[in-house]
């Protein structure tokens, strides 16, 4: 006979009385008041001995025994409905910050990681819930307190899902949280004050009640708790792999122009703990600077070389993935060197299938006093994709269709391909011990067709943003976020971090300042030669590779 987890019950409700009878656990009430609810659940769960803790509306029936138990041997940290309700919609002025694919809410009808958490349908881990430092008294609302759990939960390296099947009949409905308080709370939690200036002089311009979000601001403020990432997760760990039991991998490695760095990057996997079972380089070379002789000091990889005329990022990853012989696959860059347990880090995280695809991190060359940021030094599900250092199941890769090539000669492939995974319900897991030193090289790859990175402005005429990147705001984004994204990118292009904390009177700063205001008169024009030439690309269509004979 099956042993069910213990799970308490916990109703929202001054007045309803819990069931007679709950198998799994222990029942109680929680006020409607969030301060004291906070309070109420800090100390249920501190009391408690039960492994999960489930929150719930008494409007709508309780999951059934069946449900419960698939969703706790999953592996989540919380597991929640919150696509169903109003959760989803909520904070929609968080675009002026957050520009990451955690913004965009997948399909409600499918499970998929999302932090917009409905505390009225939810699952807990309680020591998860304990670790994360509980729920937050200082909102109004209990839907703006569940979106600030739902965020800090996935930046402390929980597992949270938006799981649908909790409710089992019809959507979720919840009163809209306290906007702008609960607003500005969220901004004090996880961002500077800065950020809560600018998202307040953005607002109230708009705002039939200005002393109300002043008001709000300055309680926000008084009352901020700043979070700091700690690492909580009881679910994102590595697991030794033994020789024996060794998953294999096709490593991928497109590249144009940079015989100088491609054999250090050859000879990093060679070194590799658990070596790849293949390597296929995808050499897009001009065939009249083609090095067939690079090549031969290399076959231990089982190295398959294919020489390919077109050119194109996508292509020649989609070239790749076509041949790629087993179960999983590695994307790895010609400018790169693997620390030498590179696919072992990567595969310890992926072999239990909890997470489905592993992300890791670059370091610049050797010497160098370069700290990863603090919230990528621990294991979480992550909010970006490195298509020069992942490692995922092959047949997963297919199934999304590979790499638009839409993206051919510009920035974003990782993020799109990224954003698809999510999208699709995959857990990608950001595996900070993955490390690649990634040389940055000037030429070669994309250089070659005169491309640069997302957030480069080329001129005072030029489109603006890179086509590529209106084109994943118009597949991806809505109207808001397309044009937060762009004003955020816009002025960090120009007031680099090496300008940003000069201060005023800092010529160099005032130059940057000048400039901008400059550029500011033509971003109207610019965006609308970027978004044109987006539009075209919409209109060619998506252009993934095809696998489904393989």
């Amino acid at each position: 006979m099956t042993r069910h987890q213990s799970c308490d019950l916990l109703l929202w409700s001054d007045k309803t009385a819990p069931p007679d009878r709950w198998p799994r656990g222990a029942t109680g009430r929680l006020s409607a008041n969030i301060a004291l609810a906070a309070g109420e659940l800090s100390d249920w769960a501190n009391q408690s001995r039960a492994a999960f803790l489930l929150l719930w509306d008494p409007q709508y029936s309780l999951p059934n025994s069946s449900v419960l138990d698939r969703l706790m041997e999953s592996g989540v940290d919380a597991a929640h409905c919150g696509l169903k309700s109003a959760a989803g919609q909520e904070f929609g002025d968080l675009s002026m910050v957050i520009h990451d694919w955690s913004m965009i809410n997948g399909p409600a009808e499918r499970p998929s990681t999302s932090w917009r958490l409905n505390l009225g349908t939810c699952l807990l881990r309680r020591e998860t819930f304990l670790a994360a430092g509980g729920l937050n008294g200082s909102f109004a609302s209990r839907m703006g307190a569940g979106l600030e759990l739902g965020y800090r939960l996935l930046k402390s390296g929980a597992l949270i899902e938006h799981r649908p099947e909790i409710v089992s009949v019809g959507a979720v409905d919840e009163d809209p949280a306290d906007i702008p308080l609960d607003l500005y709370n969220f901004i004090f939690v996880f961002f500077k004050k800065s950020w809560g200036r600018y998202v307040l002089l953005r607002r109230l311009p708009f705002t039939r009640q200005p002393r109300k979000e002043l008001a709000a601001f300055r309680k926000a403020w008084s009352h901020r708790s700043p979070f700091e990432p700690r690492g909580s997760s009881s679910f994102l760990r590595n697991r030794l792999i033994a020789p024996g039991d060794q998953p294999q991998v096709s490593v991928i490695i497109p590249t144009l122009g940079r015989y100088h760095t491609l054999p250090a990057a050859l000879q990093s996997l060679v070194e590799q703990t658990l070596p790849p079972a293949e390597v296929i380089v995808v050499d897009q070379n001009p065939p009249e600077e083609r090095r067939t002789d690079l090549f031969y000091q290399f076959e231990a990889l089982n190295l398959k070389v294919v020489w390919q005329r077109d050119t194109g990022q996508s292509l020649a990853r989609n070239t790749g993935l076509s041949l790629a012989a087993h179960p999983y696959v590695f994307f790895f860059d010609d400018d790169s060197i693997a620390r030498d347990d590179l696919l072992e880090k990567h595969l310890s995280l992926v072999a239990d299938h909890r997470i489905d695809a592993s992300t890791g991190v670059s370091f610049p060359p050797e010497p160098h006093d370069y700290q990863l940021p603090p919230e990528f030094g621990y294991y979480r599900l992550s909010q970006t994709f490195d298509t020069g250092n992942s490692l995922l199941p092959t047949a997963v890769a297919k199934r999304i269709g590979g790499f638009d090539r839409n993206y051919d000669f510009g920035p974003g492939t990782d993020t799109d391909f990224g954003t698809r995974l999510y999208l699709s319900g995959c857990r990608i897991g950001l595996n900070p011990e993955a490390v690649r030193i990634h040389l940055k090289e000037p030429r070669g790859g994309l250089r070659v067709h005169h491309s640069h990175k997302y957030n480069t402005d080329l001129g005072l005429l030029k489109p603006y943003p890179p086509v590529t990147q209106s084109y994943y705001g118009f597949r991806f984004l809505g109207a808001g976020q397309q044009r937060e994204r762009t004003l955020l990118q816009f002025a960090t292009s120009k007031f680099p971090r090496d300008v940003r904390p000069l201060g005023r009177r800092n010529l160099n700063f005032i130059s940057h300042a000048v400039y901008f205001l400059l550029s500011l008169v033509f971003l109207p024009v610019k965006s609308h030669f970027s978004h044109k030439k987006a539009q075209t690309l919409l209109k060619k269509g998506v252009q993934l590779g095809n696998f489904s004979t393989d």
